[in-house]
């Protein structure tokens, strides 16, 4: 999906457990930023931000969403305009409160051009729910994801494999 995307810079950011901590958040996005003026212009994490880590987020995700557009989509400066946040793998830092208050200032701050998209093995947390009640919030859950057993056949095909063994696929559901 995302390498058929023509004018859209897309940046993966794969989420750990040091995730949660607001510094190293912070520090791995705007290292994300390729355009030297804009990755000069965000705000800089300090001690005193560990106060108020939301309301940093806030400033420094609205300077984040600018400065990801003005990248180009081959890591060059070129101002595309358009921009995809992938944030994968995000029960690994479900667990903190503050981590998904920071991913919901995310939301909230991201321009209409720029989506966000975060992959979980697990249903949102209690913590994660402001964002699911976001307008544009779409889940996809295994029902879409999984294979159907006329899929799974085809892909085994085309990568010369035998066709599994109708009793395989209904162990497999």
């Amino acid at each position: 999906w995302c390498r058929s995307l023509t004018r859209t810079r897309v940046v993966w950011f794969h989420v750990d457990a040091d995730d949660t901590d607001p510094a190293s958040l912070f520090a791995w996005l705007a290292r994300s930023v390729v355009d030297p003026a804009a990755a000069a212009a965000l705000p800089r994490w300090s001690v005193e931000q560990a106060l108020d880590p939301v309301r940093f987020g806030q400033r420094f995700f609205r300077a984040y969403a600018d400065a990801v557009c003005a990248d180009g989509i081959d890591g060059t400066p070129g101002g595309v305009g358009d921009a995809v946040l992938v944030f994968d793998n995000v029960h690994d830092a479900a667990g903190s409160p503050l981590f998904c208050a920071l991913l919901h200032e995310l939301v909230k701050a991201k321009p209409p051009s720029t989506t966000v998209v975060l992959t979980s093995r697990h249903v949102p947390t209690a913590a994660l729910l402001p964002i699911t009640a976001h307008p544009r919030f779409a889940a996809i859950g295994w029902a879409d994801l999984r294979c159907t057993d006329d899929e799974a056949c085809a892909m085994a095909l085309a990568w010369g494999l035998a066709a599994p063994a109708p009793e395989l696929l209904t162990l497999a559901g």
